[in-house]
């Protein structure tokens, strides 16, 4: 906590000191989740962020975003900072960017830590579960164009991860001390390479968004998604569909998305969102998850997820944001960080949300 006050205290003295073209903003908040098979989901009420932004030069600009959850790794209070250089090839806008960014994954892939425009307290983790930040957090390059209605971005670099057993159990549904033993995880190995693409075209009403990656999580390990999302709005209303196909494998099997494979894990997501007037939407949301394959070893509640959500955000104020849901779910497979490894509470268990943000 120390840490993160002299860090915000720094950037604010620097707001005031250095003339440079910048905007700072921030956010500050608390939230509290509850289930009624788990009483751990809010060890990390605490929500804190700051973004910084400034146009160096004509063509050069950086982003500092920092975010503190009250998680045990403070050092990574960095949710991204990168450098961005802008110029024109072949008459296309192209901007490269190198630092530690976020990979961008479906539709919010790049919301995820703004309260104000994320899907929700809990997203629905079918497309976003926890574990996706091996795809989603990394240090690499990566390169931006856009032409008329499409833009198109690509990465390449290292992810980041904390906790490696479950990265790789979340992924594969393998136990890591079971590859370990094996001598095909190295848990203390570096991060994985991480590649993402995605293809994006946006009009008045409709966004459609195509998404390639992979990741490397040692010389056996690796994994590689395909994700599909469209949203359409008309008047108040907003409808998204969203589709993550995961393809987790052993190296020595040679499998690729291209075979086309039935064993793939498939997550499905449908939204429903009104706008009631300016500072209150409802938002509805139905997810589902299902592991398949060679590698999934655990009973039916650990290879499934299904989980049916309403949600209500009401802006008190310009500065004030109020959110508050209501989860009913059954199966646990996207929830490893939370829960034990158990199946005896996941048939059929309830979530209760709520946060109070303040932007500043």
């Amino acid at each position: 906590m120390l840490r993160l006050l002299l860090i915000l205290s720094s950037l604010i003295i620097a707001k005031e000191a250095i003339a440079l073209d910048y905007s700072l903003s921030g956010f500050v908040g608390y939230n509290h989740v509850q289930s009624t098979v788990h009483s751990n989901l809010d060890d990390n009420p605490y929500d804190f962020g700051l973004l910084f932004s400034s146009d160096l030069n004509e063509n050069i600009s950086a982003s500092v975003h920092l975010k503190y959850t009250g998680g045990e790794h403070v050092e990574d209070i960095l949710a991204f900072g990168f450098l961005s250089y802008h110029t024109d090839l072949f008459k296309l806008p192209i901007e490269l960017q190198v630092g530690k960014f976020r990979y961008d994954n479906g539709l919010h892939g790049g919301d995820l830590t703004n309260p104000r425009v994320r899907p929700g307290i809990i997203v629905p983790q079918s497309i976003y579960w926890d574990s996706l930040r091996y795809m989603r957090d990394g240090y690499g390059f990566r390169m931006m164009t856009q032409y008329k209605n499409f833009e198109l971005s690509t990465s390449i670099g290292k992810s980041v991860s904390h906790n490696r057993e479950q990265e790789i159990f979340a992924w594969l549904n393998v136990p890591a001390n079971y590859l370990s033993f094996n001598n095909e995880l190295d848990m203390e190995g570096k991060f994985g390479n991480v590649f993402n693409s995605f293809l994006k075209y946006t009009d008045d009403n409709n966004v459609v968004k195509l998404g390639y990656g992979f990741v490397d999580f040692n010389e056996y390990i690796a994994a590689e998604y395909i994700s599909f999302g469209y949203q359409f709005s008309f008047t108040d209303w907003t409808i998204e569909a969203e589709t993550l196909l995961i393809n987790p494998t052993t190296k020595h099997t040679n499998t690729s998305f291209f075979n086309f494979s039935s064993d793939l894990n498939k997550g499905y997501s449908l939204s429903l969102s009104y706008t009631v007037n300016d500072n209150v939407k409802i938002y509805s949301n139905y997810n589902t998850y299902e592991r398949k394959g060679e590698l999934v070893q655990f009973d039916h509640n650990w290879n499934r997820y299904n989980d049916t959500s309403i949600g209500v955000m009401y802006n008190i104020t310009d500065s004030i944001l109020f959110r508050t849901e209501l989860h009913r779910s059954e199966g646990s497979s996207v929830l490893t960080d939370k829960y034990p490894q158990s199946d005896n509470n996941y048939d059929n268990y309830y979530m209760g949300a709520f946060g109070i943000t303040y932007f500043f």
